[in-house]
């Protein structure tokens, strides 16, 4: 499995290829002046947002957890009899 550190680091590529991407597209339609180069460049922009919240998100779950964050919702635990007990996390 992939860690998520790398996946960061592929999200920062993404961004870097959606702007390069924007740029080439930009300076094509400057030299033919083909709206059809413009509108691709302006439709690259969307690809860029795409990279960008993805970038986000995976650096926020690329963060450890906090004390405060339970990692696993614990389960009603048994009493020795087997019966359920009622936790402050079970459903009621």
């Amino acid at each position: 499995m992939i860690e998520l550190r790398g996946l960061v680091r592929f999200a920062a590529i993404s961004v870097l290829a959606a702007l390069v991407t924007i740029g080439l597209k930009g300076g094509a339609y400057l030299l033919t002046g083909s709206v059809g180069l413009l509108s691709d460049a302006l439709e690259s922009f969307v690809n860029l947002i795409a990279a960008v919240v993805a970038l986000i998100a995976l650096s926020v779950a690329a963060r450890p957890p906090t004390r405060s964050t339970p990692t696993v919702t614990p389960r009603p635990s048994t009493s020795p009899a087997g019966s359920r007990v009622r936790s402050s996390w079970s459903r009621r």
